[in-house]
């Protein structure tokens, strides 16, 4: 799941999503919920931008703005699963966790009672405010746990400061508790690593497949590794090439078309990063799989298949 952007930009998002579901494709920025003027809407047009998750429709205007702005491929898929997301409870107390304590973390008067993180800019879930009763409740749970503590009672209920704990978790894992938990697992376990890309111990993960390894790990990640570009438009070809041979319902040619266009348009981007361009790929695998599977199509032929898997081999 990609990082959490501001409340205010999920306003916006949340607009465009609205509106994408209802058929609107282009839609104009002006009109959408965050109309204050100067920095605050700069920064949420500038934070959507960056995100990749909507994108500017023609030329930006002498204000900055483009008139029209649409939801991505990319951004349809973060939107549908944050409307999940905001319904799981187990996630919201999670991230109200997480969250607290890098508000405490950041704080410059050491006592503070969670009811005056409530409001904060940060206190929110994908857009979507945490109550009273989340803050008051994260924050019992983190002095049970030994990252926040107890230094009295206010008007406002109990007052905390953070710990040694809770500071190593805030340096080491950017107050990402379940993480430094995890990390924190005595020896001697055994740990199932899903790796996507990437070596352990100067290996390939093909090589250590169903390998014990003892000792320390050295795990690199190249997710964000360069992808060859002109291979992944070679490849993109090929798939609108094929479409009319598969003769899906105009619907479904449509939504792997919109994959197809949303990645070319970002592989013509210096700026984008490779690992925006592996998403927006694999959104292309998924639009092409699904409706494949869901045609009158009994069996894609082994060339249908051929070309999934060169995509995958590209995207890795």
């Amino acid at each position: 799941m990609a990082a959490m952007l501001s409340a205010d930009a999920y306003a916006q998002l949340d607009w465009l999503y609205e509106l994408d579901t209802a058929g609107h494709e282009l839609n104009p920025w002006n009109q959408g919920p965050v109309r204050v003027p100067g920095n605050v809407e700069r920064r949420v047009y500038e934070e959507i931008k960056a995100s990749g998750f909507a994108a500017p429709y023609g030329q930006e205007m002498a204000n900055g703005y483009a008139n029209l702005i649409k939801l991505t491929a990319l951004g349809r898929q973060h939107m549908q699963d944050v409307t999940q997301l905001r319904s799981n409870r187990r996630a919201r107390a999670s991230a109200c966790r997480d969250q607290l304590l890098r508000w405490y973390d950041q704080l410059t008067e050491p006592n503070a009672s969670p009811a005056d993180y409530v409001g904060s800019s940060a206190a929110h879930f994908y857009g979507t405010p945490f109550t009273h009763e989340e803050a008051m409740r994260a924050g019992q749970h983190l002095e049970a746990d030994g990252y926040l503590e107890n230094t009295g009672a206010s008007l406002a209920g109990p007052s905390y400061q953070i710990t040694l704990k809770g500071e190593r978790v805030a340096e080491e894992r950017d107050g990402n508790i379940s993480a430094w938990e995890q990390n924190q697992r005595p020896a001697g376990n055994t740990t199932i690593l899903n790796v996507n890309a990437g070596t352990i111990n100067g290996m390939t993960t093909t090589q250590l497949t169903n390998s014990t390894i003892e000792g320390n790990l050295t795990v690199s990640s190249n997710s964000n590794a360069q992808v060859d570009r002109v291979k992944i438009t070679e490849w993109l070809d090929g798939i609108q090439q094929l479409l009319p041979m598969l003769q899906l319902p105009s619907a479904g040619v449509a939504r792997i078309e919109n994959a197809v266009a949303e990645l070319r348009t970002q592989l013509t981007t210096a700026q984008a990063e490779p690992s925006l361009l592996r998403k927006l790929g694999n959104l292309v695998i998924e639009a092409l799989t699904s409706e494949i599977a869901g045609s009158a199509i009994a069996a894609a032929p082994q060339w249908i298949a051929g070309v999934i898997a060169t995509g995958q081999q590209l995207l890795s």
